[in-house]
This record gives structure tokens, C-alpha cells and sequence, in this order.
């Protein structure tokens, strides 16, 4: 996956005269902050440099993880979506992705940190949209009292709950659930912590009577084995400045994250499955593990069946299919 190429132009616009030897420095540095600072609450991003190094190592993985989960959405879900708040918005990638999948009519964002809110106005004056360039900013924390904001029709969180302390986290659901007209996005790491916080927010949205829409097929408890995890996948190509700043020579990178998207209205309840692992195409064979109406299923898909098999060998890792 490509970003926008007016998005590209915003970072790049965002760069400016940066010295890059200093940026690759900064990215090393947010990198550390990242691994060992977060679920304290502490600022990981600190300067306008930081701002800038952080725009341009991970602004493009979470627009296409951002882009990649909504896109599972509009699969399950019928209903009109019109309006954005993103809390937590960062350099603005949730408003980029989302602005490119819906008729968005008005953005709102919600940050605490004045120079990454800075960073953001200035590449939003870079969007296609009407929608982008005439966001609504609001300078607060995700956990603490929010000034008078509107409800939106899709309301957005990506890799917040992995900064925020235990004791924040329920706080930040109700401040989601609350501003949310329908549909919820929340998007963490792909790892063992980021699904902690992702079960933790799925359990939350199905006791307010939510219904989820992706990846989750059903409402029912997750049939995940303990110590597994369900997490997906994104590649996303990169310029000769992403793999200078990263210190990598690989044309594309994977972005890996967990997520869940609920509904506070009804959602379609059919026969469909989500690919939760990559396909393991053997001589005469498919292995899929997916999730399903009735749990975690392991599906064997032989060749005796010639159009099952020819569609499940071109399926990924993530996708909806239909067995049958």
C-alpha cells in the first residue's frame, strides 16, 4: 500500500530543511520512549523535531493500519458515515484514512500536545478534502474533562490505550462511547499488550450493548486460546527517507496492530469468516484459521472443491470469506 500522494507531499512539506542525520537520531529516540515508557502516561514525543521524526517514521503505518481496519468495516456495516472525531490525533493519520473512504463532512480532532497539533494544521492545509482542511482542533488530554464536543458519526482512537495508565483507560472508553452518534474504532499494537487493551475495550463496548462489526464475526466471548493473540497486518512501501530514518534497506515494512470496530446499532449477522491468520497453501490445500459465528475455527480447504479452492488460495490474512 501507497499513501495518498498528498500526504506524502505534507510530510515532505513537514520536513522542510531538516537535518536527517538528526531525524534518524530522533527516531531511534521516540523509538526507546515507545518500548519502555509507554502505559505510564508520560509524554513520548517531546520537541517540534521529535514531532517531525515521528511524522515521518510512523505517520505512513498508521494511516495504512488506520485505512486497512476501516476498510474491514465497510464490508459489515451498511450505515452512512458523515462525520470524524479522532481522539488523540496526533500528526492527523486517522483523519487522512478516514477522509479517504467516506464522504466526510466535518472532522474534529482531539490532542493534547500543542506541537504535534502543529504539526498537524500545517500538513492538513496539504488535504484533498474540504473535510481536511477545515478540521476542527481541540487542545485536551483523552482522560481528562473534555470541553463541549460533538458527537460524531465515527468516532477513532489508534495506539492511545497503550500510553494510558490502568486506572485512565476507562475513563478514555466513556469519553469514546459517549461522543460516538454509532461507530467506534479503537487500533493498538499487534502485540500481547496492544490485544489486552483491544479485549479490554471489546469487553467494555459489548456490555454498553454494543455489536461488533470487525474484526469480530459475533458478540460472543473471544475463543482465543490464553496465550494467543489476534492481531493483522498492512505493507506499506517505503521511501528512500522512511528507510534512512528507520536504518533499514527493505522496500516495505509490516505493520502489524490489533483492532476492533463496534456499532451501537444493529449489525448484520451472517454466514461470513475473517482470516485471523496467514493462509497456509499446501499441494491440494488451503489450512485458513478464522473466526466464525460459533468461535476460532481450523478449515481445511482441498482441491476437490475447484471454486473454493481457487478463491481461498488468492485470500489474505484478514479478509471476510464465505465457505459455505
Amino acid at each position: 500500500m501507497n499513501i495518498p500522494e498528498e500526504l506524502q507531499q505534507a510530510i515532505d512539506a513537514l520536513m522542510n530543511s531538516n537535518d536527517t542525520c538528526k531525524m534518524r537520531e530522533n527516531v531511534t529516540t521516540i523509538c526507546s520512549r515507545y518500548l519502555y515508557e509507554s502505559g505510564q502516561g508520560k509524554k513520548l514525543v517531546k520537541t517540534p523535531d521529535e514531532v517531525i521524526a515521528y511524522a515521518v517514521s510512523r505517520m505512513p503505518a498508521t494511516y495504512c493500519a488506520v485505512y486497512t481496519a476501516l476498510e474491514s468495516m465497510r464490508e459489515r456495516y451498511s450505515g452512512q458515515i458523515h462525520s470524524l472525531l479522532d481522539f488523540g490525533s496526533g500528526t492527523g493519520a486517522v483523519s487522512w484514512a478516514a477522509d479517504a473512504l467516506f464522504p466526510l463532512e466535518h472532522i474534529v480532532c482531539v490532542e493534547r500536545e500543542q506541537y504535534m497539533m502543529n504539526a498537524a494544521k500545517k500538513m492538513l492545509d496539504y488535504g484533498a478534502s474540504e473535510a481536511l482542511k477545515h478540521t476542527t482542533w481541540f487542545h485536551a488530554s483523552v482522560t481528562s474533562e473534555l470541553p463541549q464536543i460533538e458527537s460524531c458519526d465515527l468516532v477513532t482512537a489508534s495506539y492511545i490505550m497503550n500510553e494510558l495508565q490502568e486506572n485512565d483507560k476507562n475513563v478514555f472508553l466513556d469519553h469514546v462511547w459517549n461522543h460516538a452518534n454509532d461507530v467506534i474504532m479503537i487500533i493498538e499494537p499487534g502485540t500481547t499488550a496492544g490485544y489486552h487493551n483491544i479485549i479490554m475495550a471489546r469487553e467494555y463496548f459489548l456490555h454498553k450493548g454494543a455489536n461488533l462489526i470487525a474484526p469480530c464475526i459475533h458478540n460472543g466471548v473471544c475463543g482465543l486460546a490464553e496465550k494467543d493473540w489476534c492481531h493483522f497486518s498492512c505493507r506499506l512501501q517505503r521511501n528512500k527517507m522512511q528507510k534512512f530514518v528507520k536504518n533499514g534497506d527493505a522496500p516495505y515494512e509490516d505493520e502489524k496492530f490489533s483492532y476492533i470496530i463496534a456499532s451501537k446499532s444493529n449489525v448484520d449477522v451472517n454466514q461470513d469468516m475473517r482470516i485471523i491468520r496467514h493462509p497456509v497453501i499446501k499441494k491440494g490445500y488451503v489450512d485458513l484459521k478464522v473466526c466464525a459465528s460459533d468461535g476460532i475455527r481450523n478449515v481445511k480447504v482441498t482441491a476437490r472443491d475447484k471454486a473454493l479452492f481457487k478463491m481461498v488460495k488468492k485470500a489474505n490474512w484478514g479478509e471476510i470469506v464465505n465457505l459455505g
